[in-house]
């Protein structure tokens, strides 16, 4: 008579030990993989953001009546033409929130002042935004240090935007279709009109 553990038993023992330990791995790496996709997310976001604040200064700069259409592609975000009180001209302010699942746009604390500064506020959400660049205008921030909600948004005090009313004026992702329209000038500042479709 063999005394021991059976063929079969030793199998399922060693099958139930692999099947465990992956499992276990999966878990603990999910976390990282989705905070090493993240710089890549964020950065195609802001890409397409800063594309738009070019056609939107460029049918600023066109003729009345001037037309152009945006594509946007934003997976698990909301874009809006939110009031704002940032802008000096009081007009709507293009906005893409987004769920960041890392901190890859900073948060900060500094007191903000109005578009055109380093730094903007956005009373609506309470976030402060911080410019990305001199060349464009593009305002980025986030509401926390870590993993949660941030925005980008485009801010002027040379245009003003307003909403055409033939489509939306926020949309959920994954795909918008964005109008814009110069309707003319008031004064030296062209006047701007936006559909989210």
């Amino acid at each position: 008579m063999r005394k021991g553990v059976s063929e079969v038993v030793s199998f399922v023992l060693i099958m139930a030990i692999m099947i465990t330990s992956t499992m276990a791995a999966y878990v603990w790496a999910s976390s990282n993989i989705n905070s090493i996709n993240e710089p890549g997310r964020i950065r195609n976001l802001l890409n397409q953001m800063i594309a738009l604040d070019g056609v939107i200064k460029s049918v600023a700069h066109g003729d009345t009546n001037f037309t152009s259409r945006f594509e946007l592609y934003y997976p698990n975000s909301y874009f809006e033409l939110r009031n704002t009180t940032i802008s000096q001209n009081s007009s709507l302010m293009p906005v893409l929130i987004i769920r960041q699942n890392a901190m890859i746009l900073g948060y900060t604390n500094v007191s903000a002042t109005g578009c055109g500064a380093n730094y903007s506020y956005d009373g609506s959400t309470h976030t402060t935004l911080f410019r990305y660049t001199t060349t464009d205008n593009v305002y980025v921030g986030a509401q926390g240090n870590g993993p949660g909600q941030a925005e980008m948004a485009i801010c002027y005090t040379s245009v003003n935007i307003s909403y055409a009313g033939n489509c939306l004026r926020g949309k959920s992702g994954p795909f918008a279709a964005i109008t814009i329209r110069k309707e003319g000038v008031t004064g030296s500042t062209p006047v701007v009109s936006m559909d989210v479709c």
